[in-house]
């Protein structure tokens, strides 16, 4: 039987063709991979905005200093806890190697809000003023939200994930581990908005059976609304939980409202079609509809036991 064959010219052009396609692939891995870091740095600069934007919210409300140096300032506020009593905040950078600018309160232990500074440096201008020295704006709690409230511990995941999705008048709830017993004071979720607009939400957090899947509604927060990309933080009523696994779940009304979430970790995410946005109503028992292998932006806030 006679087998047809490849010429000389055929083989070539075949060969040609292949290094110009590695070569495209190449270029495109190269590009990913640079476009990747640019969404980085860009969540990195951001991140960095809002602490600066943080500092000066702070400093407005000022109304006296401690102390002042280039690389720490330590100055109080208004009372924010409700005792009555001025509160102190600390900014200080810790410099190279280390490059943290951490924040203390009412001297408490210092919590890193940034990682990776290279350069902080602060400056004063002395203003001299005759008379009585006037009153720093009035405080709106709004304005504040939790932010400067530093957590004794949480659980949960509060990095500020690059993916997004909208789930609208859904549950959508992220397993966590709570590695010591403790009672839970507040929930945090990280909300944005690309296209504009606002929307209620709340959150919850559930039990889990034993197959790893959320069970039992422990407890829930007010109902809020969100309109701009950042942390939300609201208070729950004070629930004792002992160690284990847990669901932090969010549920929100608009379409506008995007949660973030990665799909790096070996999360598990379920979703139920109940929208408990509406009135507040959660599921007693949580019925999924869907799972996946994410990790929602979603924390608790904790004291341990």
């Amino acid at each position: 039987m006679h087998r047809g064959g490849y010429t000389v010219v055929e083989l070539l052009v075949s060969t040609i063709s292949a290094s110009l396609l590695l070569t495209g692939l190449a270029s495109s891995l190269f590009l990913a991979v640079r476009s990747f870091d640019g969404t980085s740095n860009a969540a990195a600069t951001t991140r960095a905005t809002d602490v600066h934007n943080d500092i000066l919210v702070d400093l407005k409300h000022a109304t006296g200093f401690v102390s002042r140096a280039s690389d720490a300032v330590t100055f109080t506020v208004p009372d924010r806890d409700g005792d009555l009593v001025d509160e102190t905040l600390t900014y200080q950078w810790t410099g190279l190697p280390s490059a943290e600018l951490q924040i203390a309160v009412d001297g408490g232990a210092p919590v890193t809000l940034l990682e990776d500074v290279q350069d902080f440096n602060l400056a004063y201008l002395n203003r001299f003023v005759t008379g009585s020295a006037a009153a720093p704006p009035p405080l709106d709690p709004n304005q504040w939200g939790t932010r400067w409230v530093l957590p004794t511990s949480i659980f949960g995941y509060d990095t500020q994930f690059l993916l997004t999705e909208t789930e609208r008048r859904r549950q959508v709830g992220t397993r966590a581990t709570l590695t010591e017993d403790g009672t839970v004071q507040a929930l945090t979720v990280y909300l944005s908005f690309p296209f504009g607009g606002n929307s209620d939400f709340t959150m919850a957090i559930y039990s889990v059976n034993t197959n790893d899947n959320p069970k039992d509604l422990i407890v829930h927060t007010a109902l809020s609304n969100a309109s701009s990309a950042g942390w939300y933080t609201l208070p729950v009523a004070p629930t004792v939980l002992t160690a284990g696994e847990y669901y932090l779940a969010v549920s929100y009304k608009s379409s506008y409202c995007y949660h973030h979430y990665d799909i790096l970790g070996g999360g598990e995410t379920h979703v139920s079609v109940n929208d408990a946005s509406k009135k507040n109503q959660w599921q007693s028992s949580w019925n999924s509809i869907s799972q996946t292998t994410k990790r929602l932006s979603i924390y608790a806030t904790y004291e341990p036991n």
